[in-house]
């Protein structure tokens, strides 16, 4: 099982994963994750995705969730299991 989902479940349970990430990234956008993850999401901004698409699967923040298809990625806290597939925590956490 991967270790952000574990982490993911574990902050769910404990009921602290309900905000944005804070941090800004190395390319100066802000982390689309929860406030409470020990890591950042990789940034979700096109332009970045464009230079790196391997490290979100090409998914960017317009892209809809693919569990709830109604929602871009960037409108919600994400999480990034380790097969680098990105989803709305809520909805993960929903299908768990």
């Amino acid at each position: 099982q991967s270790q952000h989902l574990e982490q993911f479940v574990k902050n769910q349970i404990a009921g602290s994963h309900t905000l944005n990430c804070d941090k800004e990234l190395e390319c100066g956008h802000y982390c689309n994750g929860s406030v409470n993850d020990d890591e950042c999401l990789p940034c979700l901004k096109s332009e970045c995705v464009d230079k790196n698409e391997h490290i979100t699967l090409g998914k960017h923040e317009d892209d809809w969730c693919d569990i709830c298809v109604s929602a871009g990625l960037g409108m919600m806290p994400c999480v990034q299991l380790d097969c680098k597939h990105i989803f709305h925590e809520e909805c993960l956490l929903r299908i768990l």
